[in-house]
């Protein structure tokens, strides 16, 4: 016999007590163990008891909002990114891709040479470029052929 925990309105496994949930925790780890130190029964508002990482931080209330971008990367984009997109639509207003002859000419997009993944700046006004949609676009599904004709650029690596 199987025990199906009631639904609550937090969105999680809801259970009676906190016996009922570490008892849960145990079986579903690994029968007749010790219960596993990384979950731990917490009790919610609703007064029902939840298995919960407190390794992950706190849990979303139903309803809450996740922010767009974190508190630092924030105060990032308003005091360093906008500024640069302000500079690159005076400065430079054309696509610097020209890819073919689909460019739309005028740039709508500033695009890093060096992704932030690769280890580049979207800040640094060295590492982007003006771009229209289309050549934006045509970059990133041709990526081969961008680092060859250097619109793009890996990880350390020359242009």
């Amino acid at each position: 016999m199987t025990f199906n925990p009631p639904p609550c309105g937090c969105g999680l496994k809801a259970y009676e007590s906190k016996w009922h949930a570490e008892k849960a925790l145990t079986k579903a780890r690994n029968p007749g163990s010790q219960k596993v130190a990384s979950r731990k029964a917490e009790k919610c508002g609703k007064g029902r008891w939840h298995l919960v990482n407190p390794d992950r931080g706190a849990k979303l209330k139903p309803g809450g909002k996740l922010r767009f971008r974190s508190k630092k990367a924030e105060k990032q984009h308003r005091e360093e990114r906008l500024p640069l997109l302000k500079h690159m639509d005076e400065e430079r207003p054309w696509c610097e891709i020209r890819w073919d002859e689909g460019c739309q000419g005028r740039a709508v997009d500033v695009d890093e040479i060096q992704g932030r993944g690769a280890g580049g700046s979207h800040v640094d006004i060295e590492n982007v470029q003006s771009t229209c949609r289309y050549c934006h676009d045509k970059k990133h599904q041709n990526p081969a052929e961008a680092k060859a004709r250097g619109f793009t650029r890996s990880a350390g690596g020359a242009r």
